[in-house]
């Protein structure tokens, strides 16, 4: 792989984190400068928003079913109702906190996930000056790019799972050697039931029968699935087979809850996090410590205390509150996370906005289940 890793990955990231006031403030101006030309941003009257002040009057934090007519508009082709740029793509959520939500991907945004998405793993080739984990394969456990279709108004769009959508052209994009190409997995179903999961799983480890698998990236759960699966088929669990580096995506609490499970199961090397969803990869470890730091060279981050809003990098340690996000898709998204700031710029996902209980919190603090 021969990629200048530091440039094209992480510098405007490093950048960032040394001073996100000035970051976020040049990010604003680009973003308010799109949404100006939405239905959208006319609607909320994005060209007398000079000042984030400004933004916070006259755009208000939204939950998704705010969005949902509007997105609905852009599935009939009026995708100016919404976005700046034409959509090329359609993603799903995978529905852990409710129904599957479908969202559009333009050009733009696709490219940014092209950088973010390997941005952890970028970082700790970099952080550790080894990059002869490129020399092996990547085993990307993700669910199927392309799930079905769905009509409206006459208007027919294909629609997957976003890790599939992103991960199918990764390996292109980037250089990566990985273990299987993801439109293999759409034979085995597109559902995300074990029952499916395991037969995508056991096909995935055929395929890494004779390979040397220096990675390992996904969701926790499928992590620990594979590690099942692996011990019912071959008789060893991964730990092994394999020593690799895991990187898991999109679920709170890896380092505490799953922690223990997954250091049964594999004989890792490190284990690194990403905090993100289908909307986004907002955040990812930067180092040795528990926690993410935010990608503020690519999404407008503000929190809600309280009755107060202020920049995530306002936050005090300690403070947890209700995030909310701007993004070339969504402007000041409520994103439905709890999120809670330990300080030197690391944040973390502690609850979904609905399940977050005080209470409950400490608890599951004083028994190692959260950060």
């Amino acid at each position: 792989m021969n990629l200048p890793i530091q440039e094209i990955f992480l510098n405007s990231w490093y950048e960032a984190l040394e001073d996100p006031q000035k970051a976020q403030q040049s990010l604003f101006q680009e973003l308010i400068q799109r949404y100006r030309s939405t239905e959208y941003g006319k609607i909320h009257q994005a060209d007398d928003v000079e000042t984030i002040e400004d933004y916070r009057i006259h755009f208000p934090p939204a939950s998704f079913s705010y969005f949902s007519p509007y997105i609905d508009k852009v599935k009939e082709g009026k995708w100016n109702t919404l976005l700046a740029d034409e959509p090329v793509s359609w993603g799903m959520t995978r529905g852990t906190t409710g129904p599957s939500k479908i969202i559009p991907y333009t050009e733009s945004e696709i490219e940014e996930r092209f950088i973010l998405g390997p941005r952890c793993l970028m970082n700790y080739v970099h952080k550790n000056e080894n990059t002869d984990l490129f020399d092996g394969h990547i085993l990307l456990l993700v669910y199927p790019s392309e799930v079905g279709i769905e009509e409206c108004k006459g208007t027919k769009h294909s629609y997957g799972y976003t890790s599939g959508i992103y991960s199918k052209h990764l390996a292109e994009k980037v250089g990566l050697n990985l273990v299987y190409s993801v439109d293999e997995l759409t034979q085995f179903g597109t559902r995300r039931v074990e029952s499916e999961s395991r037969k995508r799983l056991a096909y995935i480890l055929k395929q890494a029968e004779d390979k040397e698998v220096t990675a390992i990236i996904g969701i926790a759960q499928l992590m620990i699935l594979l590690g099942k699966v692996t011990k019912s088929l071959y008789g060893v669990y991964p730990k092994d087979m394999w020593h690799p580096v895991l990187i898991s995506s999109s679920l709170p609490h890896v380092h505490a809850r799953y922690n223990p499970a997954l250091k049964a199961l594999y004989k890792y090397t490190a284990l690194r996090d990403i905090y993100g969803a289908t909307e986004g990869f907002y955040a990812q470890q930067l180092d040795e410590r528990p926690y993410c730091f935010p990608n503020y060279d690519y999404y407008l981050f503000e929190v809600q205390i309280g009755k107060k809003i202020k920049m995530l990098h306002e936050m005090k340690k300690g403070e947890k509150g209700s995030l909310i996000v701007s993004s070339h898709l969504l402007p000041r998204y409520r994103i439905g996370d709890i999120v809670k700031s330990f300080g030197d710029g690391g944040i973390a996902c502690v609850s979904r906005e609905k399940d977050f209980n005080v209470i409950k919190y400490y608890y599951d603090r004083l028994m190692g289940y959260a950060l």
